[in-house]
């Protein structure tokens, strides 16, 4: 301040190397702006100049108080007030006094927008920091749109599910005990994922201007991956009951199982390198063609490779393997994983039914990957059969029929 004050008292020219520190704020990107007790401005460097371009030079601003440099800003066109030219500059110097470094956003002509941050000194004057937030706010603009849009989305979904439950619970009077164990299940699935969605879009949609653009894409992402499962789930959900109805409609072709396993092998990459596994075929021969629908053909494989990854533990190893025998063809996924007890294996094939399958593994999903398989399998005229035992890893074989 005192440097600042030196400089208006020798015409704003001064040769004293002190003084000369202050040519260094010339080469800030943001505009610092000193005035003294009595609001008048003692001192502007060359970036206020950038963002009020249509004001005069900077040094020949020094001497003006605070409001007649609102009114200059209005008169030269570069403020969008929102009040009339009297109430705007009251407003603009009592968020002077008020603000205490707590940002306020001034509309500039053109779209810009200008965030300001000021702070009182010890001898009553005030620092003011201008920085051009055109960018950041018409970023955090675009993602509070798409918030929006995804928590209408969700919202959607919530009442979609709302209804689904709301139709089971009167299918549970008169269900046996294991419907009441499917109610129970499907709760807890279905409300996890939508709870993260819309805890995370409320978090974002009423926290964005204190977000950093790093934590708005990592909530983003969560919110995301918390999608896609949910929809996943529920797919799976609908193709079992299609499935039951007996109104799900194939249209098997000739594919090789060659490409289902490379499909997946892609598909669990990420899981794979994160838990650091080995997944590889292992023998998959030439005349290994299924005749199969091919969305079924490839959620069938994905979904044997996926609960493969899900159950294996860190640094395990995942085969698969395909060989023709007669008029069908065997698609083997097998782990080295921590296995099921025998008892468990026909129960894991029931959709919502899992396993342990491990002192350390959680269950993963909502246990519908396997009851899918089985029930494609079935569709099609082949079978899934499982083998395992505690200690000893786990292999599932799908059986569908040759391609002629």
């Amino acid at each position: 301040m005192r440097l600042a004050e030196l400089t208006v008292e020798r015409g704003g020219a001064c040769a004293d190397p002190a003084l000369a520190a202050l040519d260094a704020l010339d080469c800030l990107r943001v505009a610092v702006t000193v005035y003294d007790s009595a609001e008048r401005l003692i001192y502007a460097n060359a970036h206020y100049n950038y963002l009020f371009r249509a004001l005069p030079p900077h040094g020949q601003l020094i001497g003006q108080t605070y409001a007649e440099l609102v009114a200059l800003e209005l008169a030269r066109g570069e403020i969008v007030p929102d009040c009339a030219t009297k109430d705007y500059i009251a407003k603009r110097r009592a968020q002077l006094h008020a603000r205490d470094y707590a940002p306020v956003d001034i509309a500039l002509f053109g779209g810009r927008t200008v965030e300001i941050k000021t702070r009182r000194t010890k001898d009553g004057g005030w620092i003011a920091i201008w920085t051009d937030a055109t960018q950041a706010r018409a970023f955090v603009e675009r993602v509070q749109k798409r918030l929006t849009k995804s928590e209408s989305e969700a919202k959607k979904q919530a009442m979609y599910l709302a209804d689904l439950t709301r139709r089971l619970d009167e299918a549970s009077s008169e269900a046996d005990s294991a419907k009441t164990t499917l109610l129970r299940t499907m709760s807890h699935e279905l409300k996890t994922p939508l709870n993260a969605i819309l805890g995370f879009a409320d978090l974002m949609q009423n926290a964005a201007a204190r977000l950093k653009p790093a934590q708005i894409a990592d909530y983003s992402a969560l919110i995301h991956a918390a999608g896609g499962n949910l929809l996943r789930l529920i797919n799976q959900i609908l193709d079992l009951t299609k499935m039951a109805a007996g109104r799900f409609p194939i249209n098997p072709i000739a594919l090789p199982v060659s490409t289902l396993f490379h499909d997946a092998m892609e598909a669990s990459a990420v899981r794979v390198c994160e838990k650091h596994l080995t997944l590889a075929i292992e023998a998959c021969a030439d005349d290994a063609v299924i005749e199969a629908d091919e969305g079924a053909a490839i959620g069938m494989v994905r979904n044997l490779v996926e609960n493969a990854v899900s159950f294996t533990q860190e640094g395990g190893t995942i085969t698969l393997s395909a060989v023709r025998a007669g008029g069908k063809v065997r698609i083997r996924v097998a782990d080295n994983g921590p296995g099921v007890a025998a008892g468990d294996l026909s129960r894991i094939v029931e959709p919502f039914e899992q396993a342990s399958r491990g002192m350390t593994d959680k269950p993963q999903g909502a246990g519908l990957g396997l009851p899918l398989v089985k029930a494609l399998a079935e569709l099609h005229g082949g079978r899934l059969a499982l083998e395992s035992a505690p200690g000893k890893g786990f292999a599932a074989t799908v059986e569908l029929p040759a391609a002629s």
